[in-house]
């Protein structure tokens, strides 16, 4: 590689890695969540992969069920490619 070329790259990558924005403030909490607003079922519309929808190809959802501990409960179900349906 010409020394040029591999100056230009090393100097367009230095360039690059200081333009990265930080942020000055972190994000706060927030300071209630209306828990039996937020209960029952979800449908999934788009996701980011999680292990636990490894095998899913379709219906993914979670169900929230808030218990009397104050715990809220959690069941992620969807359809695999045999049509089983997988829960966690």
């Amino acid at each position: 590689m010409p020394i040029k070329l591999a100056f230009a790259l090393a100097w367009a990558t230095l360039i690059c890695g200081c333009a990265v924005e930080q942020r000055e403030h972190a994000q706060a909490a927030l300071p209630a969540v209306d828990l039996p607003n937020y209960m029952g079922e979800w449908h999934q519309i788009a996701h980011i992969p999680n292990w636990f929808q490894a095998s899913c190809v379709s219906g993914a959802k979670a169900t929230y069920r808030l218990l009397r501990s104050g715990e809220v409960e959690v069941r992620n179900e969807c359809q695999t490619k045999s049509g089983l349906d997988s829960v966690v």
